[in-house]
């Protein structure tokens, strides 16, 4: 994934990826036009996006360990919680559960 900023002085947009990010997350971006401190656009987009992309990843490591029964039994369990219904809504759209 991608992130996208945006320089709220000259309005100047960067694609940076997730990867670079990552190697080193204590930096900021700087807008090579004005040298202002970028901000990420979208953020509540961008962090939706993470935040589905994880669920996909985590249910797909369960199903690995746990098998597809024991990990539709384990979300199922904890279906009332916040973190539980995005976890129903994954196993959903997976066409696994109604």
């Amino acid at each position: 994934m991608n992130l996208h900023y945006e320089c709220e002085e000259c309005g100047a947009i960067r694609t940076i990826p997730e990867e670079d990010i990552k190697k080193f997350p204590h930096c900021y971006i700087v807008c090579d036009d004005c040298g202002t401190q970028m901000k990420v656009k979208n953020v509540s987009e961008t962090v939706k996006l993470d935040i589905e992309k994880r669920i996909e990843e985590y249910v797909h490591e369960w199903f690995n360990m746990l098998g597809i029964e024991y990990t539709i039994e384990l979300i199922e369990r904890h279906q009332n919680t916040a973190v539980g219904r995005l976890y129903m809504a994954e196993l959903k759209r997976r066409g696994l559960i109604k």
